[in-house]
């Protein structure tokens, strides 16, 4: 099979398999398991300007970058203001596992061909293959321990100062 965008010849979908097991939340499947996905993915693109995700909007899917660049506009008082990224890439990845309010805005800097992975399609692969659901339960509560673990270290860094705020409070005293 082969993969179309804007009556273009890109690549063989398999050829996509591969830039997809990089990624952490793909990793775990097999090649069969992505294909699924790809085949079930909608082809879209984005010329220069054209907004991909914006903030405080609802999203229902994920983009995987295949070709082009993308820029990421986070709130000013998150860090970063600007950031900008290319292919390889997926941007919203909530989205397309939950419901989920998008916290910054991504917008095509050149034309940008990526697939488009919705939640809809997303959880009918999932239904007819339980394994993709599983991993995806494993990636999340994978990255949930690690969020646990880094607020774990924030409270005692937060309790150490505290502690150490208070002697020197009673020491002046």
């Amino acid at each position: 099979m082969v993969y179309f965008l804007d009556g273009v010849i890109l690549m063989k979908l398999a050829e996509l398999v591969g830039p997809l097991k990089q990624l952490d939340v793909f990793s775990k499947l097999s090649d069969e398991q992505l294909m699924m996905i790809i085949e079930g993915a909608d082809r879209v693109v984005f010329h220069p300007g054209n907004v991909m995700i914006e903030d405080g909007q609802s999203g229902d899917a994920a983009y995987f970058i295949v070709v082009g660049l993308v820029e990421r506009l986070a709130q000013p008082d998150v860090g970063r203001t600007r950031e900008h990224f290319g292919h390889g890439i997926l941007v919203g990845e909530m989205a397309m596992l939950v419901d989920h309010v998008h916290a910054s805005t991504v917008r095509a800097k050149s034309e940008v061909k990526a697939l488009k992975i919705s939640r809809s399609i997303l959880y009918q692969i999932m239904g007819s293959d339980p394994a993709i659901a599983d991993s995806f339960i494993q990636t999340i509560k994978s990255r949930l321990n690690i969020m646990v673990e880094r607020i774990k270290e924030i409270d005692s860094t937060l309790e150490a100062a505290e502690s150490a705020s208070f002697e020197t409070a009673m020491a002046v005293h």
